[in-house]
């Protein structure tokens, strides 16, 4: 089975952290997932399974939008607190 590059917006919270468990399961590597949330403290949290971690807040006007594309799948979990 061919892996694809994923990003994972949001991807800090419970939900993430859950996928990038399962993803880590199916032998995805440090340079096939890369996790982008602005919660500093879930980010360190998911760092400990061993893939790529970037704190990105979307909302601002230069959020970032660079990281997304060498990227196959966009797995967006990002919510917006208004």
């Amino acid at each position: 089975m061919e892996k694809f590059r994923i990003i994972i917006p949001g991807g800090a919270g419970f939900v993430g952290r859950n996928l990038v468990r399962v993803l880590k399961s199916k032998n995805y590597d440090r340079n096939e997932v890369t996790v982008l949330d602005n919660a500093k403290n879930n980010l360190a949290f998911v760092k400990r399974y061993g893939v790529q971690t970037q704190c990105v807040d979307f909302t601002e006007k230069r959020g970032g939008y660079d990281v997304l594309n060498d990227k196959k799948i966009v797995v967006n979990l990002a919510v917006h607190n208004y």
